[in-house]
C-alpha cells in the first residue's frame, strides 16, 4: 500500500516506545537483554512471538534494537593489516565468538598464516619452507616460526581430518592477531611517529 509523497507514514506518525526483552545470545547461550524501540501497536505481537518462540511478522522492520547487555564483542579489524585477510580474519574470530567448528576456525587461521606469509616475502615453494625462509632471513622469530609450524600442521588435519580443539582454534586466533600486529601495524605506527618527529 503506497502513500502521498510528502504525507507522513503511519510509523512516523506514531511515538514509538522503548522496551526490553531478554534473550539467549546465540553465540554462548548466556541470557542477554535486547532494548529497542518499536510502535505501541506492535508490542502485543512482540510480545505473542517472545512467548511462543514463533517468527515475527514483519521481521526486524518492527523494531529498532537500541543496545544489548552485557555488549556482543567484536572482531578486531586493522587498516594496516592486508586488504587480502582482514575479512577471512575478521571471519575466524566471529566464528571463535560463535562457537562455530574449531575444524573450520582453524583451517581459516591457517589460510590467513598463509598469506602472511607470502605478504612478508617468501611467495616460493610450500607453506612449510616460506615459513623456514622467513626464519633464516630473520623476518620472524624462532617461536613467531615453532607457532607458524604448529598452525600449518594443526591446520592441515583440520582441512583434511575435520578435527581441532576449540582452546587451539582460540591459541591461534590469538597468535596470528600478534603476528600481524608486531609485523604490519607496529612498523607502520612507528613509521607515522618518525615521520612526526622528524
Amino acid at each position: 500500500m503506497g502513500r502521498t509523497p510528502g504525507s507522513p507514514s503511519r510509523a512516523s506518525a506514531e511515538p514509538e516506545v522503548d522496551a526490553a526483552a531478554i534473550s539467549q545470545c546465540i553465540r554462548c547461550y548466556k541470557p542477554s537483554m535486547i532494548v529497542f524501540s518499536t510502535r505501541p501497536d506492535h508490542l502485543d505481537s512482540i510480545i505473542e512471538c517472545l512467548d511462543q518462540t514463533t517468527p515475527l511478522k514483519g521481521g526486524a522492520s518492527l523494531v529498532t534494537v537500541l543496545g544489548m547487555y552485557p555488549p556482543q564483542p567484536e572482531a578486531d579489524d586493522d587498516p594496516h593489516w592486508p586488504a587480502e585477510i582482514r575479512r577471512q580474519f575478521r571471519d575466524a574470530q566471529t566464528m571463535l565468538m560463535s562457537n562455530m567448528s574449531p575444524s573450520i576456525i582453524i583451517g581459516v587461521c591457517r589460510t590467513v598464516l598463509d598469506v602472511v606469509m607470502r605478504k612478508l616475502g617468501a611467495s616460493e615453494g610450500t607453506l612449510h619452507q616460506r615459513i623456514n625462509l622467513l626464519q633464516a632471513r630473520a623476518v620472524i622469530t624462532t617461536p613467531i616460526a615453532d607457532w607458524a609450524h604448529k598452525l600449518r600442521l594443526d591446520g592441515n588435519e583440520a582441512v583434511h581430518e575435520g578435527t581441532g580443539e576449540r582452546d587451539n582454534a582460540a591459541e591461534f586466533v590469538e597468535f596470528l592477531r600478534t603476528l600481524m600486529d608486531v609485523t604490519f601495524s607496529l612498523p607502520a605506527k612507528i613509521a607515522k611517529q618518525q615521520g612526526r618527529s622528524t
